[in-house]
């Protein structure tokens, strides 16, 4: 089982891949992690088993420019809450494809970070 604040961080870290692979700029990272989103925007420091981890989110956002990252509680994103929960039922992980029947799952499933394009 991985440690609760090393997956969220890497859900990040995966949610600033797809923005690269994507091309999706400028984009708003909206996380429902208080404390990871305090320490990508330097009000606090990392806990010691994800700090290699936010160097690379930091390092990543900012070759990519054009990033923001926000705070977003459980409560107000229903839908991921319930696909991640989904997720750990069945033992998935990864990036969630909307051509994939949910009823069947064939690929992995990752649905803690939205990315969305941010409004001009």
């Amino acid at each position: 089982m991985i440690e609760p604040s090393i997956a969220k961080a890497l859900a990040m870290k995966e949610g600033l891949s797809q923005v690269q692979l994507r091309k999706l700029q400028p984009v708003i990272l909206e996380f429902d992690c208080q404390d990871l989103i305090k320490t990508l925007h330097g009000l606090s420091h990392p806990a010691w088993n994800i700090c290699s981890i936010v160097e690379e989110i930091l390092l990543t956002g900012r070759d990519l420019g054009l990033v923001e990252y926000s705070f977003t509680p459980c409560s107000s994103n229903f839908l991921a809450q319930n696909i991640a929960k989904w997720e750990a039922c069945f033992n998935i992980y990864g990036i969630l494809d909307r051509a994939v029947n949910m009823d069947y799952p064939t690929r992995p499933v990752c649905a803690k970070i939205e990315i969305r394009a941010r409004p001009d």
